[in-house]
């Protein structure tokens, strides 16, 4: 299964901790063919996402996205 596919499948879900583990699969992906290809804003934007996975993860807490009550 494709990156993108991974990332598409993750956005349908209502569960912040699924999406950001979809990101956090497919993002890294997509860097290295950015960089593959020299794509410069690719690179810097799939950086931007990355951090913000980051962020957010270390914001809220793992186990505090996959509850049903979170308000994400």
């Amino acid at each position: 299964m494709s990156e993108l596919a991974v990332q598409a499948i993750g956005y349908w879900s209502n569960n912040a901790q699924k999406i950001r583990l979809s990101q956090f699969i497919g993002s890294p992906c997509v860097l290295l063919y950015d960089v593959l290809i020299q794509s410069w804003g690719g690179v810097l934007n799939e950086t931007i996402t990355l951090v913000s996975i980051i962020i957010s993860v270390i914001r809220f807490g793992w186990k505090n996205m996959g509850s049903p009550d979170a308000d994400f």
